[in-house]
């Protein structure tokens, strides 16, 4: 089945620390499908979302295979390997404003 990890809501702030986040897949092929599903295979953040000491690995979506994020993204000595997007941002898509540091 296919699966993203988290999904985090708009109004949301979320820490991640030293964890896995591998084999997410948002590769959501149905036309009835919201856009959102199929992005982030790991995931998909409309809020704030900071990761330290985080390995993604091995996701997949259509658009931010590791991570999509709407709102203010961090990563903070995260190891970020084989993610992969179909269309566009392989690890992340910062999408609508979205903001990206990676540290």
């Amino acid at each position: 089945a296919r699966h993203q990890i988290f999904r985090c809501a708009r109004e949301a702030s979320v820490h991640l620390k030293t964890m896995r986040l591998e084999n997410g897949d948002a590769t959501v092929e149905d036309p009835g499908a919201l856009a959102r599903q199929s992005a982030g295979g790991a995931v998909n953040a409309l809020g704030t979302l900071v990761l330290t000491n985080v390995a993604l690995r091995y996701n997949i979506a259509i658009n931010g295979g590791g991570v999509y994020a709407e709102g203010e993204f961090e990563a903070h000595h995260c190891l970020l390997e084989h993610n992969i997007a179909l269309e566009c941002g392989g690890f992340l898509y910062a999408a609508h404003g979205g903001r990206a540091h990676i540290h």
